[in-house]
């Protein structure tokens, strides 16, 4: 049997370090900053209509068919290679996410002024996350524990400290910007909830195909989609407390570090951007994860080189890659992906049931095992 997390409280660590990452800290303010109140209204109500029954079937899924969704796919499905698309999207989100993390951390150290800070940053961005992959569910999960402790420490820190209470109702007054329909906010939203909670990629599927002990899919979606959306709404909060109306796909690295520095000095800005790194490295290996078990080792270093490509290149690739690409691609894709998961899950032939490997099937195995014995030494 493959490695696997060694509790359930493990596990609800790893979906949350999952979830919660830059979307939470970098993308989602910059959208609610673009988009307006309507956008946050939006998203919170999407997270728990649609997160959370997203999320569900993924664990549910994951539980009954334990096997890669590379796997998955070709086995269950007539057209081979559908998981390709939403692979080859995570492997895209990986490569310029990993330079978002590598700048978050360049920033939180700049008051080092070391030389090629910023490749040194990138270089243990990788490091980490390709130690913590290979060594395997172990490390990975050590690595959330530490980086999602340290992150919910400043978060709260950082809220509590720089927040003005009395300025939270301006939240509803933030206005989209004119071009903006309702209806492209609402999409937006979408896709926002899907990136953020990291449903339909199959990133929820993955680890979860690592829990090898019994668990409650709804009880676990609940908090998943609980403890992200609160993240977000704390990190939005901060984020307007420095930059006002600045907006831009790295309104957290421009304004937000002026502000840091006028408003507390280099030991808030260190202690933002840590937060900021902390967020990103455990969904990056996330990320990862994905990618080797399902592109193989070859794509996680194929991803490498496009991040290194990313990262010579700077923001404008960032921009266009989350931009251009993710942002018009990932919601058609997460959405076909979740009807193929709904498929599986309940139409497909078999489907109610028949998991011979699944938990339950291996548990009522074990369980008639002593019972069987007894009866041998009755007949003897």
């Amino acid at each position: 049997m493959r490695g696997g997390w060694s509790s359930r409280v493990a596990f609800i660590v790893a979906l949350v370090a999952s979830a919660v990452g830059l979307g939470n800290i970098w993308r989602f303010p910059y959208l609610l900053l673009d988009f307006g109140g309507a956008f946050f209204v939006f998203y919170v109500a999407l997270a728990f209509v649609l997160g959370v029954p997203l999320i569900y079937i993924e664990l549910s899924l994951a539980e009954r068919f334990r096997e890669p969704l590379r796997d998955l796919f070709n086995k269950k499905l007539s057209i081979k290679h559908l998981y390709l698309p939403s692979a080859i999207l995570i492997f895209t989100i990986s490569s310029y996410y990993s330079v978002v993390t590598a700048k978050a951390l360049t920033s939180a150290l700049s008051f080092l002024a070391l030389p090629f800070l910023d490749v040194l940053a990138w270089l243990f961005v990788w490091s980490l996350g390709i130690y913590a992959l290979f060594k395997g569910i172990s490390a990975i999960e050590k690595l959330n524990d530490v980086f999602m402790g340290l992150l919910i420490i400043l978060l709260l820190y950082l809220f509590f400290s720089t927040v003005d209470f009395g300025k939270l109702p301006a939240l509803w007054q933030l206005k989209a910007v004119q071009n903006h329909s309702l209806l492209e906010t609402f999409l937006v939203a979408i896709s926002q909830v899907l990136f953020s909670l990291s449903v339909g990629a199959g990133m929820t599927y993955t680890y979860a195909g690592y829990m090898h002990k019994r668990f409650n899919p709804w009880h676990i979606a609940f908090i998943v989609a609980l403890a992200d959306t609160t993240i977000a709404v704390l990190s939005a909060f901060v984020v307007f407390s420095f930059v006002g109306n600045s907006t831009g796909v790295f309104v957290a690295f421009s304004a937000l570090s002026k502000a840091l520095m006028s408003a507390g000095g280099l030991p808030l800005l260190f202690l933002f951007f840590l937060a900021l790194f902390s967020a990103g490295i455990t969904s990056f290996v996330a990320e990862l994860k994905l990618v080797k078990d399902n592109l193989t080792t070859k794509g996680v270093f194929l991803s490498l080189f496009v991040s290194l490509l990313t990262f010579i290149i700077g923001s404008k690739a960032v921009e266009f890659l989350d931009k251009d690409i993710v942002g018009n691609a990932f919601l058609p894709l997460m959405l076909v992906n979740m009807g193929v998961f709904i498929y599986l899950l309940y139409f497909h032939k078999g489907a109610k049931g028949k998991a011979s490997k699944s938990i339950t099937s291996r548990r009522s195995r074990k369980e008639t095992k002593p019972r069987v014995a007894k009866k041998r030494r009755k007949k003897k």
